[in-house]
């Protein structure tokens, strides 16, 4: 039997200088998106040959607190060490599978080649001070490929990326480039602590076997993830990577929940990630037949990034294309922001597992523009055996943007799978979006380009409230609920002056991205989310949806996460005199 698991090569020292030379001609000054979404246009109008388009964002802000004091004798005290660079994986384009490849699956003929994928990358940093030993924000391929040609190299040219960033203007440093597959994103400390960092890649085909728009956020490298979504069922692929973008190996362990309960893949187990090294499985390789999966991935000696890719055909009909992003950690409390329910299209459906060695009881609502509902015919309580995976299908929610609240009496993870409309040949498109963690610290958000070169995004934020707390005395004179200030970034370098969005309690809002740069033509390239003080936390997400060719929409879902909390802080016991 073939191994699923692809073994590359870590990338040389040589290989990364020279590449990094290649690069520095294909930058291109931030503004508009050069060319716009190549291929989505030109199918728009008339019959074009399928194209992918792969754009990253990456935007930079500035965060930290002065260093604390410590008195001698001081036992577990926080202590600030010295800021260390942030990092960021964005994911490569998704590729489609060809009948000759290993691990292809019945029902996925690859009646057509691998799309090649035209992209694009765009860095940004907020802030005008730049370190004295190095850029400000640097992007450099995340790993080499097995056969040592990078992920998303095409034409013989390899993947573009800067090691020093293009202009300042205004408040941001930034570049354009064109040509990335995986990358990585590197933002250098600032004087208040470790900088702020955030980006997005988005691959759009209006045709072929991967049509569909599979947006992602660039992921920081973590010691454990939940991948929630996708099934091995005949007719859909899900194809899990895994990253290890640091300068040490990691050992990484991968379980897989399923209807029939929790699995450990042998080959799997204790899999050996060096520096700089990528690999990825099909899951359908490991774990066929499953119509329901969740997929926990632990790594010990290095922080790794992870993600998955699914595609679906229906014979010889595109399905849709997705990429799944790390879900918030099992809680007792799950929400779910970014759920849309699209007039013509499916239901679409809960997606809870259960990580623990007991049954859990979990109990679930919709938030809606209208308040909290349950939708007629459904159970609003579902039983989660050990190990396993349940879908509630949410038939007769009311259309419009939503938030899943999910109460439980043990930890779970949860997502929702969304469906678009099809379009006149029956093909489709599908949207994983994932359970959210509370956006309690400043969060940078950084938006996917419009349509076309200079259009603004197409993207709405939808916020719900974290918690229940939203329902009691609210900050500023609200009547109840939670609270968040917004502010864009512009292509010209600034950041605009805050608004600041209520979420009424047991509800859920939508604001469009173009409706947050006020009066004028600014076109928004991010935004920074910062607490209201004294207001309960939001949870968010990005909706991201174009018009597909034959009517059939194209959608996806971007979670939106803060900052895990003193990255730049460490426990230490004092001792001695001061």
């Amino acid at each position: 039997m073939t191994d699923p698991v692809t073994d590359p090569t870590p990338d040389p020292g040589p290989q990364a200088v020279r590449r990094r030379a290649r690069w520095a001609g294909q930058l291109r000054r931030p503004g508009g998106w050069p060319g716009g979404w190549p291929g989505l246009r030109p199918a728009l109008a008339a019959a074009a040959p399928p194209a992918a388009v792969l754009a990253v964002v990456v935007a930079v802000c500035a965060t930290g607190t002065p260093a604390p004091a410590v008195a001698a004798g001081t036992a577990g005290a926080g202590v600030r060490v010295p800021a260390a660079a942030g990092s960021l994986v964005c994911p490569g384009p998704p590729t489609a599978l060809s009948p000759q490849a290993p691990g292809a699956v019945a029902g996925l003929p690859g009646a057509q080649p691998a799309v090649p994928a035209a992209t694009v990358a765009r860095v940004l940093r907020l802030g005008a001070e730049q370190p004295d030993d190095g850029p400000a924000l640097a992007l450099e391929p995340a790993v080499e490929q097995q056969d040592g040609q990078q992920d998303g190299q095409q034409d013989g040219r390899a993947p573009a990326a800067a090691p020093v960033l293009g202009q300042v203007r205004g408040q941001l440093v930034g570049a354009d480039v064109r040509g990335a597959g995986t990358l990585l994103a590197t933002a250098a400390p600032v004087a208040e602590g470790t900088a702020l960092a955030a980006g997005v890649t988005a691959a759009v085909a209006p045709s072929g076997d991967l049509r569909g728009l599979a947006a992602a956020p660039c992921v920081p490298p973590a010691s454990e993830q939940w991948l929630v979504g996708g099934s091995t069922e005949v007719g859909s692929s899900v194809r899990l990577v895994l990253a290890n973008p640091g300068r040490t190996a990691a050992s990484v362990d991968v379980t897989v929940l399923t209807p029939d309960g929790a699995q450990q893949p042998a080959g799997l187990q204790a899999l050996a990630l060096a520096a700089g090294e990528q690999r990825s499985v099909l899951l359908e390789g490991v774990v066929p037949g499953a119509g329901r999966l969740a997929v926990q991935v632990r790594s010990s000696g290095a922080g790794v990034a992870a993600w998955a890719v699914q595609q679906v055909l229906r014979g010889l009909t595109p399905g849709g294309t997705e990429v799944l992003l790390p879900a918030a950690p099992a809680a007792l409390r799950a929400v779910v922001p970014g759920v849309a329910v699209v007039a013509g299209g499916a239901p679409p459906a809960l997606r809870l597992a259960n990580p623990g060695t007991g049954p859990v009881v979990a109990e679930w609502s919709l938030r809606g523009p209208d308040g909290t509902s349950t939708p007629a015919g459904t159970t609003p309580a579902v039983t989660v055996p050990p190990g396993s995976v349940v879908d509630v299908r949410l038939d007769g929610a009311p259309p419009g943007d939503h938030a899943l609240l999910v109460d439980a009496d043990g930890p779970v993870v949860a997502s929702a799978l969304l469906r678009s409309a099809p379009g006149a040949d029956g093909a489709s498109d599908l949207a994983w979006a994932s359970s959210a963690t509370a956006v309690d610290a400043p969060t940078a958000l950084a938006a996917p380009p419009g349509a076309g070169d200079g259009d603004p995004p197409s993207g709405a934020l939808v916020l719900a409230a974290a918690s229940d707390d939203a329902a009691d005395d609210a900050a500023d004179g609200s009547q109840g609920g939670a609270a968040v200030d917004v502010r864009v970034l512009d292509a010209a370098g600034t950041a605009l002056a805050p608004q600041r969005l209520q979420v009424p309690a047991g509800r859920a809002v939508r604001v469009d991205v173009v409706d947050l740069r006020g009066a004028g033509d600014r076109l928004p390239v991010g935004l920074l989310l910062t607490p209201v003080d004294g207001a309960p936390a939001v949870v968010a997400a990005l909706r991201l949806d174009l018009p597909g060719p034959g009517g059939g929409g194209l959608l996806s879902v971007l979670p939106v996460t803060a900052p895990a909390p003193g990255a730049d802080q460490v426990a230490v016991r004092v001792s001695g005199t001061p």
